[in-house]
């Protein structure tokens, strides 16, 4: 199945990521949800990016840790050999370990600011972490998460898809997603409307432009194994 000219496949894991984030809308919209509620869910859902990465890189094929290469990583500089290390097994859980324990600081590091920022400011004042739909929201993003990992593994070789790639790719697909976030919760503050149609109005259109990105990020990732798939 693909979309367009055939030119970007539309896999069952890109529908489900719309459907959650469509989910996301419509119960932002049904319970008025205020824009803290709404950026503590995407917040969460790039918590769950991060896991899932993660586990890419733990599970990353043997072959295409040793096609990477260190200087391929880096560019020569942190951890320049580490990649070409000839014993087959230990030296690739090696690799493994070490990338992904640096992803986590890194990725973790980022996210916890990212958290301490929305409370210095106010976003997370009137989150109500117990509403039941707001957990909903969030499990509905770890099931799409998760059955996207699922699908695609072992469907994208090491050889398309390279270790350094597998890391940055969550920063690219997340920044925008979170600065279209970032405006709408400034623009709420901005706006002199506290509620009413005119509000939810900017909500949907600000969501509208983040499920944009978060397809978008999703379809550039995954680009090599729907490919295959299609």
């Amino acid at each position: 199945m693909s979309t367009g000219e055939g030119q970007r496949p539309l896999s069952r894991p890109l529908v489900s990521l719309v459907v959650a984030n469509l989910a996301t809308i419509i119960l932002a919209l049904l319970q008025d949800w205020d824009v803290g509620t709404v950026i503590f869910i995407y917040w969460f859902q790039s918590v769950v990016i991060g896991i899932f990465t993660i586990a890419q890189i733990l599970t990353f094929p043997a072959a295409g840790v040793r096609a990477s290469g260190g200087s391929r990583l880096w560019g020569g500089g942190l951890l320049p050999d580490l990649a070409r290390i000839a014993l087959p097994g230990p030296g690739v859980w090696l690799v493994r370990l070490v990338l992904a324990g640096f992803f986590a600081f890194h990725y973790g590091f980022f996210h916890w600011i990212y958290l301490i920022f929305l409370a210095a400011f106010g976003f997370l004042q009137t989150v109500n972490f117990g509403d039941p739909d707001l957990i909903l929201a969030c499990g509905i993003f770890v099931i799409n998460h998760l059955y996207s990992f699922i699908f695609y593994r072992g469907k994208e070789p090491g050889e398309l898809t390279g270790l350094k790639e597998v890391i940055t790719q969550p920063y690219q697909r997340i920044l925008p997603m979170h600065l279209t976030i970032m405006l709408a919760g400034f623009a709420s503050f901005a706006i002199p409307f506290t509620s009413g149609w005119y509000n939810q109005l900017v909500l949907v259109f600000f969501l509208g432009v983040k499920t944009y990105a978060d397809v978008k990020g999703h379809v550039e990732k995954h680009r090599a194994g729907m490919k295959r798939e299609n």
